[in-house]
């Protein structure tokens, strides 16, 4: 990085003065603390008060604003203070120039900010307190609240009812005329989507099922409806391998049996029509993480490098707890992925398993809020709570994983903003991995 001047300061703070505008796209970006001489963060500080205060932008008025700001000054600085600006608003360079000098300054303060979180992760490292998954957990937080981070995408996080307001309904009229497709991710169901809406950033959906049901199927085919419509999408599988993932997908797309794919037992249709979604696949921003042991230190990091918007965890129970009392870690990860949901805008399809060996004592078979036990808070925090079920289960027994298609029912237990204790029925394909659409 270039040395940076008193000259190029000088045009940054004329250029603010000059044309207040450019503080719309520099404000967030920017900070005074990387001026180099005390008289031009007093300026820029008061610049920015004066813009948040959403004041006109000239010398009279940022001369007040510093008084104002530092009130062990003298009144009789006032004129100096005030002249010295109006010669700052005189310089002003080409606008390509200025993104330059504005780059630097930006670059400096990321590299400052960058060498103070690095001491702050050290004395944390240095002190010894925390057990490591919590050191690598509070080391991301200071990494990610680095002023690099907030370069690109930075958003303001707080605003009027008004604005907000105004935002929702100019987002309303592009959806009613067409122009956007809508919030939120389409789960690839029609049934399903008008019930329950879309699933927006931050969500946290709890699918919960006793062995067999098909959740994971059901998670893979929404992941897979998802990722279609280019939005990136991230899926831990702890439990099932990696190729058994895709093998599931490649039947679910091709419509071919997944216990004859690694076989090799299809005809040469079949044998096309793979070839065809392989190639057609190879477009899709769907990521399998396939790892035996992880937690939500893990979790979050692979969020972080990828940076999905859609992420289905499979399954809750799978997931390394840090304490030895069960509840209380159940508890601790759920709040962690609730977290993470709002802190990365991702959307959460986390896959619940249910004790079969509890529900099977009872008469009423259907599972309830009540057989959450094994989910932590989430049974409380979720947005959605969903249960598959089907009598059948518990009648067939053995035979339920050969027999043909089945009836399910989709339980929706719970769910943000719509009606509760509401149940769809939907059709499982389980040798060709699929769901047909749900019905009331």
């Amino acid at each position: 990085m270039s040395t940076i001047t008193n000259e190029i300061e000088q045009y940054v703070i004329g250029s603010f003065i000059k044309k207040p505008e450019l503080l719309a796209l520099y404000r967030a970006r920017l900070w005074p603390e990387v001026f180099t001489e005390r008289r031009y963060r007093m300026i820029v500080k008061a610049i920015f008060a004066s813009y948040d205060k959403k004041e006109k932008i000239v010398p009279l008025l940022i001369t007040n604003m510093i008084l104002k700001l530092n009130p062990q000054l003298n009144e009789d600085k006032w004129d100096s203070i005030n002249e010295e600006l109006e010669q700052l608003a005189i310089i002003y360079p080409e606008t390509s120039t200025l993104e330059g000098y504005i780059t630097e300054l930006i670059n400096k303060g990321c590299s400052v900010d960058g060498a103070a979180k690095a001491r702050e992760i050290a004395a944390l490292a240095k002190s010894g307190e925390l057990a490591p998954n919590d050191f690598l957990r509070e080391t991301q937080k200071i990494i990610r609240s680095m002023k690099a981070f907030t370069i690109e995408g930075d958003e303001q996080k707080t605003d009027t009812i008004g604005n907000i307001a105004l935002q929702v309904y100019k987002k309303a009229q592009r959806v009613r005329n067409k122009q956007d497709e809508g919030p939120g991710f389409f789960s690839g169901y029609e049934g399903l989507h008008k019930m329950i809406g879309p699933f927006r950033e931050g969500d946290v959906m709890l699918l919960a099922a006793v062995p067999s049901m098909g959740k994971t199927t059901l998670a893979i085919n929404i992941a897979l409806s998802v990722a279609k419509r280019g939005t990136p999408t991230l899926m831990f599988s702890i439990e099932m391998k990696k190729n058994d993932v895709a093998t599931k997908v490649l039947s679910t797309l091709a419509k071919v049996d997944s216990r004859q794919i690694p076989l090799g037992k299809y005809n040469d249709v079949q044998m096309d029509n793979l070839a065809y979604q392989c190639s057609q696949m190879a477009d899709y921003p769907l990521i399998i993480n396939e790892h035996g042991r992880i937690n939500t230190s893990k979790i979050e990091r692979d969020i972080i490098i990828h940076r999905p918007k859609f992420v289905v965890i499979d399954y809750l129970q799978k997931i390394q707890k840090e304490h030895h009392n069960e509840r209380e870690a159940l508890d601790k990860i759920s709040q962690q992925l609730i977290e993470m949901g709002k802190e990365h805008g991702v959307c959460f399809l986390v896959i619940s398993s249910l004790n079969g060996k509890e529900i099977k004592k009872r008469v009423e078979k259907r599972p309830n809020a009540f057989d959450l036990h094994g989910t932590g808070s989430l049974a409380y925090d979720a947005d959605f709570i969903c249960f598959l079920h089907s009598d059948i289960y518990w009648i067939t027994g053995a035979t339920w994983e050969t027999e043909g298609a089945k009836w399910l029912e989709f339980i929706i237990e719970k769910q943000r903003m719509g009606r509760q204790k509401l149940t769809l029925y939907t059709e499982y394909f389980r040798e060709i991995n699929t769901f047909g659409d749900f019905k009331t």
